[in-house]
């Protein structure tokens, strides 16, 4: 009996150098390297990230997802009407809802303006740390940050060591907004020491509910390939809140779940 069980048919041997190989990878890239949640099996799940970015105008702004009963992280921007009593109404509720600041940095788009607080082209190098520290002052309960903007600023090596090393030092994590494919936030942060993270899927760039609806549906598909997703909605977007009341139960009963971004790093 045990000879028969033991014997190995083409089958069996074709499975087994399928094993083999399947255990052979390149390196990890520097977001996987970054990002290494539990892989779903069955007695786990799809994790989900979301971000809301761009609060502090408007106290209004972010109360839709204030009320929603899901985990998630809201970014506030400096310098702003609101920012403080944003980041004070999150952090009343910190059990479900994380405070990061949004860190204002220059666009490649010479009219955008990231608004005060900003790191430019022209930013000395030692001044970073002073602007960041003010920065955080406003929203003194964050943990962490991540980029508002900041095609240009992302791609510039000596700004973004100097923001890691800020974070380093002050034990912050870093999440790139990857506003520009060329950024290299996320691989400043590795080198540097930082917990990072990188965003999958912008929810909201088109402010439909149904093309915030296919956003959703598709950062879903990443979570499912991946075992996680993050993805970014912006605090003017009402609607954003609207498709996520809508889907996250849904998404629950399919064996997703939401956490804040901490979480994953």
């Amino acid at each position: 009996m045990f000879r028969s069980v033991l014997k190995l048919t083409p089958a069996i041997a074709l499975s087994v150098i399928a094993l083999l190989f399947c255990g052979c990878r390149t390196s990890p890239s520097p977001h996987e390297q970054a990002s290494r949640p539990l892989q779903p099996t069955p007695d786990t799940d799809y994790q989900i990230y979301l971000i809301i970015d761009d609060a502090g105008q408007r106290l209004s702004q972010i109360q839709p997802f204030l009320e929603l009963p899901v985990p998630m992280t809201i970014a506030v921007l400096p310098g702003l009407p609101a920012t403080q009593s944003s980041a004070a109404a999150i952090q009343l509720q910190s059990d479900s809802k994380q405070l990061i600041l949004h860190q204002p940095m220059q666009p490649m788009r010479s009219t955008a303006d990231p608004g005060p607080g900003a790191i430019y082209s022209d930013t000395p190098l030692e001044e970073i740390p002073n602007i960041l520290r003010q920065n955080l002052a406003e929203v003194p309960a964050a943990r962490g940050m991540n980029n508002h903007m900041g095609s240009l600023i992302t791609q510039d090596r000596s700004k973004m060591n100097a923001v890691m090393a800020f974070c380093k030092t002050n034990d912050l994590f870093f999440v790139d907004s990857v506003t520009t494919p060329a950024s290299i936030a996320t691989q400043a942060a590795l080198e540097h020491g930082v917990p990072t993270a990188q965003q999958h899927v912008f929810l909201d760039n088109d402010r439909s509910e149904e093309a915030i609806t296919r956003q959703f549906e598709r950062g879903m598909r990443i979570a499912k390939d991946k075992g996680f997703v993050v993805m970014i909605g912006h605090a003017s977007s009402p609607e954003t809140a609207r498709v996520i009341g809508l889907m996250h139960q849904p998404a629950k009963d399919a064996n997703y779940s939401f956490h804040m971004i901490d979480d994953l790093l």
